[in-house]
């Protein structure tokens, strides 16, 4: 038995190679008569044929090598070496990384989620695929060149000529596990890494969002401190940093406990969670509505008496919203205090009859949360709709008086619509925040939720430093003293 394995393996070499010469051809022959046929082929096509013919080339490079190696020595001489190193680097290459691309292409096409950077990506999936192939060829041509210097020196001092050479060798060796483990470590990673790719964007979105929102409360508290009086618009700006900090840990938290300590999320805890996101997600939703509404009345120039009435008395009108808005709060708290309890009780089997109130709940709860978020967003999709209309008016106004384009005010309009519609895009991104914190079953979608929701709370902080002089002003100095040091 035991010396009959080295013929029990060839023989299962040989089947294997026919096998795959087999499957092969038939994927690479049915696409090639379908082209000949339409005079066309789909990029799904595309990518199997060629994936077909990359592994043909692979099986025969593997089968000679496997012959030479073992029935004909005397053949392998160092140039036919050095030839078939290349061919099973090139043909392992595309064998790979089709593959891979192959992965990505049906993610794209299959998968449906409502984030904006991945509608993009799927719209432009063609163009992705053939940048990750393009980008891949980095790895195969340093791949080939490693292989053929490191076989020459690898020779040379096996047969004594190059002892010299010996550290040279140990250089090329490390070099060429290197780019052949990230070559093939980078396509693995793509399709079976992605929960801790999103992971590591979590956390990155989770700093980056702390240090914007933490430099806008950081130079508001300084500048009150020197003045001793804040304005309204940093009034607001200071109190949604604060929020959206408060929002970011909560977010943060939640996440950790889901993925990697679900036994500390106890009925207690999920309630508090539930109550604390609640509540920094209003703020700082509201917020942010209130800073649209603020830049509205300040901005725009209408000669109605409601609106110049309205634009006087601006501050009121901001508190009465941000008062009035505390009724949804109060409402969303105490319904999914209740929600958790009973769907717990629920889920234990201990409240069988509770089934119908755990139903009325989560309606409640969903027509709440929709309420308290699609009454700000209108908010400030009229105010921007009204921006534009403002911007309009003052464009015409400038024509007729034979003036250009780029005056003062064209700019702070402008400079207003950038900031309300970088509110409204991540804004957007509530439908999928929905699925992250009602989810938590499905891993990879909680954690792509994840990743796109903290987008919110940091991105727009970011949009909200560029638009605003003294944040920008702040920002250029502290990074002026980080290069001087």
């Amino acid at each position: 038995m035991v010396t009959a394995l080295p013929s029990i393996f060839s023989i299962a070499v040989i089947i294997e190679f026919l096998l795959g010469n087999f499957a092969n051809g038939f994927i690479a022959l049915v696409n090639f008569i379908d082209w000949t046929k339409r005079q066309k082929i789909s990029s799904v096509d595309h990518i199997l044929a060629a994936l077909a013919v990359s592994r043909i080339a692979l099986l025969w490079v593997m089968i000679i090598n496997w012959y030479a190696t073992l029935f004909s020595p005397d053949f392998y001489s160092l140039e036919v070496r050095i030839i078939f190193q290349i061919a099973w680097a090139v043909s392992n290459h595309f064998s790979i990384w089709l593959a891979t691309s192959f992965s990505i292409f049906y993610l794209f096409k299959i998968a449906n989620f409502s984030s904006l950077i991945f509608l993009r990506l799927k719209w432009r999936v063609k163009s992705i695929v053939l940048v990750i192939l393009l980008g891949s060829l980095f790895f195969m041509v340093c791949h080939v060149v490693v292989v053929s210097i490191h076989e020459k020196v690898q020779t040379e001092v096996y047969e004594g000529n190059g002892t010299r050479k010996t550290k040279l060798r140990d250089i090329l060796q490390l070099s060429n596990m290197t780019i052949f483990t990230l070559a093939n470590f980078i396509p693995f990673d793509m399709v079976t890494a992605l929960p801790s790719i999103f992971s590591i964007a979590v956390i990155i979105e989770f700093l980056l969002g702390n240090f914007a929102n933490g430099f806008i409360a950081l130079v508001n508290f300084i500048d009150w401190t020197k003045r001793q009086k804040i304005s309204s618009v940093d009034h607001i700006l200071a109190a949604l940093a604060v929020s959206r900090i408060a929002l970011l840990w909560v977010m943060i938290i939640n996440w950790y406990a889901t993925l990697f300590s679900p036994d500390f999320y106890s009925l207690e805890v999920r309630i508090i969670f539930q109550i604390a996101w609640a509540v920094s997600n209003h703020f700082s939703i509201w917020l942010a509505t209130s800073f649209s509404i603020f830049y509205l009345f300040k901005i725009a120039n209408f000669s109605s008496l409601i609106f110049l009435r309205l634009k006087w008395r601006v501050k009121s009108i901001v508190l009465v919203i941000l008062l009035g808005s505390l009724f949804f709060m109060v409402c969303h708290v105490v319904v999914v205090s209740i929600h958790e309890k009973v769907q717990t009780e629920v889920y234990e089997g201990n409240g069988t009859r509770k089934t119908k109130l755990r139903d009325i709940l989560q309606l409640s709860n969903m027509t709440i949360f929709t309420l308290a978020n699609f009454i700000p967003f209108g908010m400030s999709l009229t105010s921007f709709v009204l921006l534009i209309f403002s911007l309009w008016k003052h464009l015409k106004r400038m024509q007729l008086c034979d003036k250009g384009s780029q005056d003062p005010s064209t700019k702070v309009h402008i400079r207003a619509m950038q900031t309300v519609v970088s509110f409204l895009l991540f804004f957007a991104g509530l439908a999928i925040e929905i699925a992250c914190f009602t989810m938590p079953e499905k891993k990879l979608l909680f954690i792509f939720g994840m990743t796109t929701t903290v987008l919110y709370p940091w991105g727009h902080s970011f949009i909200l430093i560029l638009g605003n002089s003294k944040l920008k002003q702040a920002s250029l100095r502290a990074l002026q003293q980080v290069k001087c040091c």
